[in-house]
């Protein structure tokens, strides 16, 4: 992950706060892609653009780096029915597997350690 920005006398501790992510929605049932993907998308960080072929609905959205990353999430329909949908984030290299955080690797993960 590479992100450039104009350089300042002094680094600001929540930098960089928001990244762009291009997320594949998995679990949706066809008929409520349309639908659902902006509420996602705004629960998630921030919606900015989606996609939607014959095959795969994705969104991009902006995602606080500081927080850990959303791996699923419940959808609510109106008739009462739920779909726990998978979300796959594209291009995401270097993160933590077991806390899912951007800030560190699996490795250096304080919350693995007590798990002894």
């Amino acid at each position: 992950m590479l992100i450039l920005q104009r350089w300042e006398p002094i680094i600001s501790p929540t930098f960089p706060a928001y990244i762009p992510f291009w997320i594949e929605l998995q679990g949706i049932p066809l008929h409520y892609w349309q639908k659902d993907l902006y509420s996602i998308g705004e629960e998630l960080g921030g919606m900015m653009k989606y996609e939607i072929t014959s095959t795969t609905a994705r969104i991009k959205v902006l995602i606080n780096g500081f927080q850990p990353l959303v791996k699923e999430t419940i959808i609510e329909y109106l008739d009462g029915a739920e779909s726990i949908v998978s979300l796959e984030y594209e291009c995401l290299e270097i993160h933590c597997r077991f806390c899912y955080r951007l800030t560190h690797d699996t490795y250096k993960c304080q919350e693995s350690r007590g798990e002894g």
